[in-house]
């Protein structure tokens, strides 16, 4: 399955289902355009013709009952399940008891090109990216990423755009201005922006950043100057397409660490200072996250106590400081930060040389900005890396093993397929889709891609995702709380179903929906809300104030059916007719659903959530 040049070949050819809706019923002046779907496959995993294919089409539509399922040797053949408004495309190849899955955009016109990888396999790009230290590794806008910076002693490293259709690596041309080592990697504007970090020839910290144009391979010539020079800080895209950076420090000493923050912004590369942050008190080393909430969390060493700490900082979507706290976390030589799909975010510490037994390793924090340390042990950790998975549920790599987050027992465990998996982890990692993990292995001096899931915006939805009997995984794997379970008021429990105290939430996982339909069933006197969260992490609630007589169902199994279409919501609650709901959407705004504990003295219990798309076909 490979080519000498690429090392990539099409597993299928086929002709153009994905830009026709017309293959079962065509008039006579349909006009067909031939398409092909190219599976891309790297050498180091390639697999041999004498499998089968299976090709899932997804949208905002359900799902065909049938997909397409071909001999990987059938180039050429039609495929005719897939419809004019697929948006992406999974591939899944078998061969003996081997699986290659793959997930790939489908565009208005062109080929579609799928990267196709062993499950719960790394395996290394084609191309070689050469020695290099102090990379960093950032998801882009477009399926793109880019490996940016890193140095040979005084001499500065290529960058690197990656192709995540075909596992391609293109060098950037026109090259960055300034090579330079550990800068931080954002997506911006539809491409990327490479910020600070140190001159490759002299070690200075840099006051400037570059964009990468959208849509291309190469930088752009207008170089964008920082207020002040930044090393060692943090890069963090807020909710509306702008990035914030945070902290570091401005000379090459560890002495005076910066406690600003800038925001560049991405529709004019502007940059501003003015009312963000600061830090306080200070945090060294910083990583930040954006949450679910829109909100910006901050990690980072701080010596406020006896001992050195690893504190956290809250500020709000615009990067002002909102709710600080400074939690008692243990500092250790490294530690990880991701944030959680349902809210909040998690956090892993590596114990200090010489640590006691039993040194606090796992946080959980939570939307309502609680901090929960998991009492478990990880074992060895000696450089926690924390990527997304799908359902809620990160990846963590100890240094030596890989463990998987379990959301409703609470801790993490084995991560089932990569059990005896070894990786060599270098200085760039990144989440490049919830399903899809990427680093610089610094042994091969090549990028490692890791799949784990296919599951994405447009995947087909589990029916329900909540039930009494926990259906959608066991317990609950489609549907994430914002706050650790138990104590909390969050728990799901076999025959009783989800419960939620009031204000708090539960998320369906990785899906987001256009038009759609949404049935919610619930205990008597235990109604909960409906959240529909948007891509800039703005909250539509559907309450009682839309849906009459919600906080009143008394019947043995009460309902709520909110249908949306564009940028209309109506609700009904037992079959009573629907009212429109005073809520302003976009009509293409895509949301997440969720629901959240409604009532002030009583939790709020679901039994199940059925999520049905509503899109042609």
């Amino acid at each position: 399955m490979t080519s000498p040049s690429h090392r990539h070949r099409s597993i299928h050819a086929a002709s153009a289902a994905l830009a026709l809706a017309c293959l079962v019923a065509c008039g006579t002046d349909t006009v067909v355009t031939q398409r092909r779907v190219v599976a891309n496959v790297p050498a180091a995993c390639a697999v041999g013709m004498q499998g089968f294919a299976t090709y899932y089409p997804l949208g905002d539509f359900e799902p065909p009952p049938s997909p397409a399922s071909l001999a990987l040797s059938a180039t050429g053949t039609p495929l005719t399940q897939l419809d004019a408004d697929t948006r992406e495309l999974v591939l899944s190849a078998q061969q003996g008891v081997s699986t290659w899955e793959g997930l790939g955009p489908v565009g208005a016109t062109g080929d579609v090109n799928v990267l196709v990888l062993p499950q719960f396999q790394p395996c290394a790009l084609t191309q070689g990216v050469g020695m290099r230290t102090g990379s960093s590794l950032g998801a882009l806008g477009s399926g793109r990423a880019l490996l940016a910076g890193g140095a040979v002693g005084r001499a500065g490293s290529p960058d690197y755009v990656v192709h995540l259709d075909t596992g391609a690596l293109v060098q950037a041309s026109p090259e960055i201005s300034i090579p330079r080592t550990q800068a931080t990697v954002t997506a911006f504007g539809g491409g990327g922006l490479v910020a600070g970090g140190l001159r490759a020839d002299n070690l200075t910290p840099l006051s400037q950043a570059e964009v990468l144009e959208p849509d291309t391979d190469g930088f752009s010539t207008q170089v964008i100057t920082l207020e002040e020079p930044r090393r060692g800080h943090a890069a963090v895209v807020l909710a509306d397409g702008d990035t914030l950076l945070v902290g570091g420090y401005a000379d090459m000493t560890d002495d005076n660490p910066l406690t600003t923050f800038e925001v560049v912004y991405a529709a004019s590369g502007a940059v501003s200072e003015t009312d963000v942050g600061p830090l306080n008190p200070v945090l060294t080393s910083p990583v930040a996250v954006r949450l679910a909430s829109g909100e910006v969390l901050v990690a980072g060493n701080t010596q406020v106590e006896q001992d050195q700490a690893t504190g956290l900082e809250w500020f709000d979507a615009e990067g002002h400081a909102e709710n600080v706290m400074m939690q008692g976390i243990k500092a250790g030589a490294s530690f990880a930060l991701i944030a959680l799909e349902g809210g909040g975010a998690l956090a892993v510490v590596a114990p200090p040389t010489g640590a006691a037994p039993g040194f606090p390793t796992t946080w959980v924090v939570g939307a309502d900005h609680s901090v929960t340390l998991l009492p478990t042990s990880l074992g060895s950790l000696t450089a926690p890396i924390l990527f997304g998975g799908e359902g809620g549920a990160p990846l963590l790599w100890t240094g030596d093993r890989w463990l998987r987050w379990q959301a409703w027992p609470g801790g993490f465990g084995l991560a089932a397929g990569l059990e005896g998996v070894t990786s060599a982890i270098g200085d760039a990692s990144a989440t490049l889709d919830p399903g899809l993990a990427m680093w610089l292995d610094p042994m091969q001096q090549r990028l490692v891609a890791l799949r784990i899931a296919t599951t994405n915006a447009y995947s087909d939805d589990p029916a329900p995702f909540v039930t009494t009997d926990g259906t959608c995984g066991a317990p609950n794997a489609c549907v994430a709380p914002d706050r650790l379970p138990g104590a909390s008021g969050v728990t799901f429990t076999g025959g009783t179903g989800l419960t939620l105290v009031h204000g708090a939430s539960a998320f369906v996982t990785d899906r987001t929906y256009a038009d759609a339909s949404i049935h919610v069933a619930f205990a008597a006197g235990h109604s909960p809300s409906l959240v529909l969260r948007d891509d800039e992490a703005v909250e539509h609630v559907i309450d009682d104030g839309c849906c009459a007589g919600l906080l009143t169902a008394t019947g043995p199994a009460p309902v709520m059916d909110v249908e949306r279409h564009g940028g209309t919501l109506t609700c009904a609650v037992d079959g009573a007719a629907a009212s429109t709901c005073g809520v302003t959407l976009g009509a293409e705004t895509r949301v997440s659903v969720g629901v959240r504990g409604a009532l002030p003295s009583t939790p709020s219990i679901v039994q199940k959530i059925i999520v049905t798309r509503l899109g042609a076909p």
